[in-house]
């Protein structure tokens, strides 16, 4: 599989992905191969250690050594077992360290490619609808995209820095 970035709306409404994607969890589709991130979100991003998410689309697991090869046992496991497997990650910010419940599966995308669906929940966290909007939206600042999450009247929960620079009013 040729390795290609994904319109990030159509993959954020993808059936595998969405439910995830709206409770704040860190979400990433990988490359079967394990060689390229197609799709992440802010918390995806930042569990790999970037800053934004096109930084991790273009760089991907690559200077990720630790990252990738607990990622690999648990794609070891899949492949053997063919269904959905839970493990902790361990991350390392600075000089702490910690552990995260994560899961990897087979999903297909849109145009029939098969990829891996890697999962970091909130472990049992329930974010406010303040909160969990910060967390879908993150991973935009400084990237030039204009981005916001709505509640069901149409008001602004979160939005990136930019995003008043494309004129909608507010209602």
């Amino acid at each position: 599989m040729q390795a290609h970035h994904y319109p990030f709306i159509d993959l954020a409404v993808h059936a595998s992905i969405r439910d995830r994607f709206s409770k704040g969890d860190a979400v990433a589709v990988l490359s079967p191969d394990l060689g390229g991130v197609l799709w992440a979100n802010g918390a995806a991003a930042s569990l790999f250690g970037f800053d934004n998410i096109y930084d991790a689309l273009d760089e991907g697991l690559a200077g990720q050594v630790a990252t990738r090869r607990q990622i690999e046992s648990a794609l070891s496991g899949l492949r053997r077992t063919g269904r959905r497997q839970a493990f902790m990650m361990r991350l390392s910010s600075g000089f702490s360290r910690s552990m995260t419940p994560a899961s990897l599966e087979d999903i297909t995308l849109p145009d029939g490619e098969r990829a891996l669906l890697l999962v970091s929940s909130q472990a049992g966290q329930i974010l406010s609808p303040g909160a969990r909007a910060r967390q879908i939206i993150s991973g935009f600042e400084g990237t030039g995209t204009h981005v916001a999450v709505l509640d069901k009247d149409g008001r602004v929960l979160a939005a990136s820095s930019t995003f008043d620079e494309i004129g909608l009013a507010q209602s």
